[in-house]
């Protein structure tokens, strides 16, 4: 194996010109939301990768021959417009052999609807309502023509202001509707909310800032969480990372150094290797979620639309 030392050291440098550790990352956000995620292998003149460019999962469809074998991808509406070598493809939850994948959001989809819904449309009108209460207006516009009286309704509408004091020469009636939203149930629905969302994910609660029972439930779920969807996020990437980027670039560097045939098997192969997860990292991840999961309950990333874009590449 001595030998063949200068194949890892050249992917390595490959590695880290097309920025692969930021591509599984990237991969696992985007097929877990569409199912699928693909990026172009960007190469020079000499086919050597200079960058992996992410793609529209929406829009990145695979061709599948009569004996369901990967032909290429369609891309915005263009057949064939990748060939197979030139697409890291990755999918997600795949039951069926047409490579398409399976979303992991989209059982959550209403569940996560309605807690926005909550958290950026019910709250802020209830947060409103209890200190500047609903007012019922009724004007006398007796004597006044109708553009006038409209006018006139329209003009009060403007000056009335929460806390404001307002002075009219007319006959106006105000009356207060007292509502009484029920807070602590909408609480205790947005709680129950993200238990689902977190349940989906298989996420342990502390990572957010969920309270547990004690240290000993905090390490059991961390333990099924590594062990569980952690290992098997792992376990596909390596096999896809090898299978899809390492062995066609063992076979181009062999080629180009000792004449290897196409139809030659590798004499060699490249492995991915994870590094081992932490006490430390663990550490870390829960702060960084919690952090930005915020003080609100907005959830990761709260409102920044701009850095979620930035996390997936577009």
């Amino acid at each position: 194996l001595k030998n063949y030392t200068y194949i890892k050291s050249e992917i390595d440098e490959l590695n880290k010109q097309t920025n692969l550790d930021q591509t599984p990352f990237i991969a696992q956000m985007k097929r877990s939301i569409y199912g699928k995620s693909g990026f172009e292998i960007v190469v020079d003149e000499d086919l050597i990768p200079e960058r992996l460019l992410p793609l529209e999962s929406t829009s990145l469809k695979p061709k599948l021959n009569d004996f369901w074998e990967l032909t290429g991808f369609e891309y915005k509406g263009k057949s064939d417009f990748y060939q197979p070598e030139e697409v890291l493809y990755f999918i997600n939850l795949a039951p069926e052999a047409d490579r398409e994948g399976l979303s992991d959001i989209e059982p959550i989809t209403d569940v996560c609807n309605t807690r926005h819904e909550i958290l950026r449309k019910d709250l802020p009108e209830i947060s409103m309502s209890l200190w500047a209460p609903f007012l019922f207006i009724r004007a006398d516009t007796t004597g006044l023509s109708r553009n006038d009286a409209d006018q006139a309704l329209k003009d009060l509408v403007k000056a009335i202001k929460p806390g404001k004091r307002v002075v009219v020469n007319q006959s106006v009636e105000g009356q207060v509707l007292d509502m009484k939203p029920d807070i602590p149930g909408l609480t205790s629905l947005l709680d129950k909310l993200e238990l689902m969302i977190l349940a989906n994910f298989k996420t342990p609660r502390f990572l957010v800032g969920k309270p547990v029972e004690n240290r000993a439930t905090a390490y059991a779920e961390l333990e099924a969480y590594v062990q569980g969807p952690i290992s098997n996020i792992q376990r596909y990437f390596k096999r896809e990372i090898e299978r899809q980027w390492y062995d066609p670039q063992t076979r181009r560097i062999l080629g180009k150094e000792e004449k290897l045939k196409e139809e030659d098997p590798l004499p060699v192969v490249v492995k991915h290797r994870w590094n081992p997860i932490r006490v430390s990292d663990i550490y870390q991840m829960a702060a960084a979620v919690a952090q930005l999961w915020g003080s609100y309950g907005q959830g990761p990333l709260g409102d920044n639309k701009e850095k979620v874009w930035e996390l997936m590449g577009w």
